[in-house]
């Protein structure tokens, strides 16, 4: 279970860059074209319509007077989420015995992840992964995730009940509000 200094990873998931060997170049695709983590703004999205469709009102009036409320619930639950999804991904991949040793732990941005991978799963991924030249530790883990996102399919329906649990609860009173009032038009 050693580790290296050179074995820790930090992304920034919100865009993930990736080696394409037919273009020999590097494809970018934003985190909601990916399977590996839904984006903050697309669950936010989602209790918008959950909310509206429950509580019989507006998407509109949800958006307008709920939005801010959500926002604050999701940054408090979404880093345990993001955290337990990419654990789950490369876990996915590289096996339970594997991870033993491995860390994951929020990053600083909003999709943000550090890993601190132990030297037997720096070498499976290099096994794994490592057959593009010049290809290395970044190249290896999004493979993986990807990888693993094919294997595991999300389900987002715990973190919604997450942010529902910690909600301020002026919430529902004030997308009430506003949809009596239709202060969203």
């Amino acid at each position: 279970m050693d580790t290296k200094s050179n074995n820790k990873q930090t992304l920034d998931l919100a865009i993930i860059a990736y080696w394409a060997p037919e273009y020999q170049a590097y494809r970018e695709v934003s985190l909601d074209d990916t399977q590996i983590l839904s984006s903050v703004d697309r669950v936010a999205e989602d209790l918008i319509d959950d909310h509206a469709e429950f509580a019989g009102v507006s998407t509109h009036a949800v958006r307008h007077a709920g939005l801010g409320y959500i926002d604050t619930a999701l940054s408090k639950v979404y880093p345990a989420y993001k955290v337990s999804r990419v654990t789950d991904l490369l876990t996915e991949v590289l096996g339970e015995e594997l991870m033993q040793g491995v860390e994951v732990e929020s990053g600083d941005k909003t999709h943000g992840v550090t890993i601190t991978y132990t030297d037997g799963a720096v070498s499976k991924l290099r096994e794994l992964y490592g057959n593009a030249k010049g290809s290395g530790l970044y190249d290896w883990t999004i493979s993986a995730l990807t990888a693993g996102a094919e294997e595991s399919e999300e389900d987002t329906h715990t973190l919604k009940e997450s942010v529902w649990c910690v909600i301020d609860e002026k919430f529902d009173d004030e997308v009430k509000q506003c949809e009596e009032d239709e202060s969203y038009r």
